[in-house]
């Protein structure tokens, strides 16, 4: 039985049960191989089946007939067929799906990245304009704060750090602002600020008392507006303002204390205050400053209701708002926080009001206390016409403007005028440098960088040259403001950029005409001082060769008829003619080697005082008394290192001047100091001094002044004296008066030896 039942298992249905995992095992791998798998099954099967019916194992019995053996054939093969169909369908339909969900994260994925490009473009443009809107309330009075809960950074305006009486680096390192709140309004102030903060109000008001820098406790009243959602729909962005209400709570406290102090705070008070029957909204009570900001007299005011000092078309918003205000007990305020308000003489005031719930006569009424924000509300106005003046200023004015990180000096914004002038497109500007996009090379944007981190001024300006995205090079003046904001935790600064290079060539073009003009100048100078020279020379020479002439004409004619004593006083005087000339020769050509550029210049070790001394002297003795002559030394001198040509050329026409312009008793002195590293010589004398229109003239080659006409000169001294002293790298001052004399004072550099100057 037992070896029948292995063969005849072979193709019974219970032992074929373990061919199913070798054909689901083909069937994973391969469809092809699973089908190869169960037909070799199905023929081994029916091998073994038809050997045993014929005979071949005749030790074997089997009681099983033909029929039902094939009977279990065909199950065998209709239950393997079924669990091929369903293993091969399950497994497609598994494919078929994977490759479905694949497609659909591929596009997700696209879509995923699509919103992350949109929303970091529109985060750039959120933060440039909230640098515009920073920019506008920097010089607001009012308290203003902005909080990204997304990111946890919170800009608080330079008056809300005054009001709270900390700095920014102070508040800053507070962990929990909410720790400032007086532990007595903590848990109010929280819970409906997280509210607030969780987007289920869009606008929150609240008034409160916090701890200041001051160690007090001040009271507060902060406003807030949600200004960004996020994707799920809580709050990203809040802003709001922050205002001290110190004085206020104060005066309210007041009133509650005290039925008389609130008579008095209430008639005296400077803010407007009224009570008004809650049953008729009739005034009942009004204080002086409601007066005097209405417009009205007591008996007036007292007439009237709410109603009358409303806008007609506020009325039914006014009415609805008190029903509503009333059945809280809470602050008369209408949802955008702010009422109007109507004078008598019909200006319209926006008004803040408080109310409280008090008794009045026995009657039900309300007391108010009304805070004029006109002028806030103006600010207000006045800042969002700024802001929107400013984008209007900085996207239209015809100059380039942009907003730089202090850092590293990218750009955070350009207006469009910038990015033509460079021929850039605006985007391609932003969140580069200026030597990212080749304006300028790297070494002077770092330089430029430093320079303006240390600059200590507001403002400065400079003169630059960058090159456009086309390789066209611009002259550019550059105006930065050192006056920085922060955004984001980073300062920026704002700079102008104004393309000045049509203004640089016109202004070389000037250059060059103003060159071309000067030297054109100097050759007219050129030409009169040849026709002055030629003129001059002409009359200085003319007479003594007229005397030469006469004189040798006399002697070859008549020469026989005078002694030789009388010849030979002939003959000294052509000498002393010739000698005049040739000394007018020399000053000329040195004038002339000076004019040229070629005046020599050879500085020797020069005694300078003995050498003065003596030069002094000499015209002393020359002179046969007829004038004092006085000399006159200042302080410690050594050798000095001058050139002693041009020293005497100096001394000459000075000495000789002062003594030739002065009358006979007067006084030539000659004065010599040290002063310092430098030599001082001063020719003063008492002659007929220089009209004092002709003192421009007086250093110009043959010019003589008009009251020396009678007397002999040539018009070369002062001009060479001059020149010596420009060789010496000197300078020469002097002063004169019709009739009381000149002074010629000249300081040249001694080139002492330093030992001595330090000595002196």
């Amino acid at each position: 039985t037992y070896v029948v039942y292995k063969v005849d298992g072979l193709v019974n249905p219970s032992a074929a049960l373990y061919v199913i995992p070798i054909l689901i095992a083909g069937l994973l791998i391969n469809e092809r191989a699973g089908l190869a798998i169960a037909v070799l099954s199905i023929i081994t099967s029916m091998s073994f089946a038809l050997a045993a019916e014929a005979g071949l194992y005749p030790q074997i019995e089997s009681k099983t007939t033909l029929i039902t053996r094939l009977g279990n054939y065909i199950s065998l093969f209709g239950f393997t067929g079924i669990a091929l169909y369903l293993s091969v369908g399950g497994i497609r339909s598994a494919l078929e799906r994977t490759r479905v969900t694949e497609a659909q994260l591929r596009e997700s994925n696209r879509l995923l990245k699509a919103e992350i490009e949109t929303r970091e473009r529109v985060q750039k443009e959120l933060e440039v304009s909230e640098l515009r809107w920073r920019f506008a309330l920097e010089g607001s009075d009012t308290g203003v704060w902005d909080s990204n809960l997304e990111t946890g950074e919170v800009y608080r305006s330079p008056r809300y750090l005054e009001l709270m009486g900390y700095t920014a680096e102070e508040i800053a390192a507070i962990p929990d602002t909410t720790t400032l709140f007086h532990p007595d309004d903590y848990d109010r102030v929280t819970a409906k600020s997280s509210l607030f903060m969780q987007g289920r109000n869009a606008s929150y008001k609240d008034e409160f008392r916090m701890h200041c820098g001051d160690g007090t406790y001040k009271w507060f009243m902060y406003r807030g507006t949600v200004m960004e959602y996020k994707a799920d729909g809580t709050v990203r962005r809040i802003t709001g303002t922050l205002a001290d209400i110190s004085a206020r709570k104060k005066i309210e406290e007041a009133l509650i204390a005290s039925e008389q102090e609130y008579r008095t705070l209430f008639d005296n008070n400077p803010n407007p205050m009224w009570v008004f029957d809650k049953e008729t909204l009739g005034f009942v009570a009004v204080n002086d400053a409601a007066l005097a900001l209405y417009g009205y007299s007591r008996e007036e005011f007292l007439g009237m209701t709410l109603r009358d000092i409303r806008p007609e078309e506020d009325i039914p918003l006014m009415e609805q708002e008190v029903s509503r205000q009333m059945a809280f007990n809470a602050a008369l305020t209408n949802r955008a926080d702010i009422w109007r308000h109507r004078t008598r003489d019909g200006v319209i005031l926006y008004v803040d009001v408080i109310g409280h719930e008090t008794v009045f006569h026995d009657k039900a009424a309300r007391l108010i206390l009304v805070h004029d924000v006109t002028a806030q509300k103006e600010t207000e106005e006045s800042l969002d016409n700024t802001q929107q003046l400013f984008a209007l200023v900085f996207d239209t004015v015809p100059v380039g403007i942009a907003l730089s990180r202090i850092s590293d000096g990218r750009f955070i914004s350009v207006n469009p005028y910038l990015a033509t002038m460079l021929e850039y497109e605006r985007e391609d500007m932003l969140g580069h440098t200026p030597a990212e996009l080749k304006l300028t090379d790297e070494a002077t944007h770092l330089k430029g960088l430093e320079e303006f981190q240390a600059q200590k001024t507001t403002s400065e300006t400079r003169e630059t040259r960058f090159a456009t995205r086309t390789g066209r090079t611009i002259d550019v003046l550059i105006i930065l403001s050192t006056k920085t904001v922060r955004l984001m935790g980073e300062e920026v600064a704002l700079s102008m950029a104004v393309d000045i290079t049509d203004i640089k060539r016109i202004e070389r073009e000037r250059m060059q005409i103003e060159m071309l003009q000067s030297e054109i100048d100097t050759q007219r100078e050129v030409v009169e001082l040849k026709e002055r020279f030629i003129s001059g020379v002409s009359h200085e020479f003319r007479s003594p060769l007229a005397i030469m002439l006469s004189g040798t004409g006399i002697l070859r004619i008549h020469g026989e008829k005078y002694t030789l004593e009388q010849r030979i006083a002939r003959l000294e005087k052509i000498e002393t003619q010739i000698y005049y000339l040739n000394g007018l020769l020399d000053r000329v050509l040195t004038l002339s080697k000076a004019r040229a550029g070629k005046f020599p210049f050879n500085p020797r070790q020069l005694d300078i005082v003995k050498y003065c001394r003596d030069v002094f002297e000499d015209f002393q003795l020359t002179d046969n008394h007829n004038h004092e002559f006085v000399f006159e030394l200042v302080g410690d001198f050594d050798q000095a290192n001058m050139d002693d040509k041009l020293i005497q050329h100096i001394l000459m026409n000075l000495i000789s001047n002062a003594i030739k312009y002065s009358p006979t008793g007067k006084e030539v002195k000659l004065l010599m100091e040290r002063e310092g590293n430098d030599v001082v010589i001063a020719v003063s004398d008492q002659g007929i001094g220089i009209p004092k229109e002709e003192h421009n003239q007086v250093f110009e080659p043959f010019f003589r002044s008009k009251n020396v006409e009678t007397i002999k000169g040539t018009g070369l001294g002062l001009a060479i004296t001059k020149e010596s002293v420009d060789a010496h790298q000197g300078e020469i001052m002097w002063r004169s008066q019709t009739g009381e004399g000149t002074t010629f004072t000249v300081r040249l550099p001694g080139g002492f030896q330093p030992a001595t100057v330090a000595e002196s």
